[in-house]
């Protein structure tokens, strides 16, 4: 069995992150009034890139959490890994950052 630390998982939830961002269609998203979720950059520069038709409620999330939130939320698990290469598990914080790595991870139960 493979054992994996704390510090590596973290570095991979990053790597995973920063790769799927920057394959992404660039944010800003927005949700327009009929439930399309659209790049604004793309909106004006390119005509309309439709994400998908959904509720209000999901469009505003998909919006919200357009690539840009990628970047500091990849500085944080990197942070967090960097304090934990040699430590165990200290605070709070660090046990959210895991839980958010196994979810980018796909490796939750």
């Amino acid at each position: 069995m493979d054992i994996q630390t704390p510090a590596a998982l973290l570095e991979r939830a990053a790597d995973h992150l920063e790769e799927l961002a920057g394959k992404a269609t660039s944010g800003p998203w927005v949700r327009l009034r009929n439930g399309n979720v659209v790049s604004a950059i793309r909106r004006m520069t390119f005509g309309l890139v439709v994400a998908k038709r959904m509720d209000e409620v999901d469009a505003n999330w998909v919006a919200a959490l357009n690539p840009a939130v990628a970047a500091p939320l990849v500085s944080w698990l990197r942070e967090t890994g960097g304090q934990l290469q040699d430590e165990p598990v200290q605070t709070s914080d660090q046990e959210y950052a895991l839980d958010l790595a196994r979810i980018i991870l796909g490796e939750t139960t």
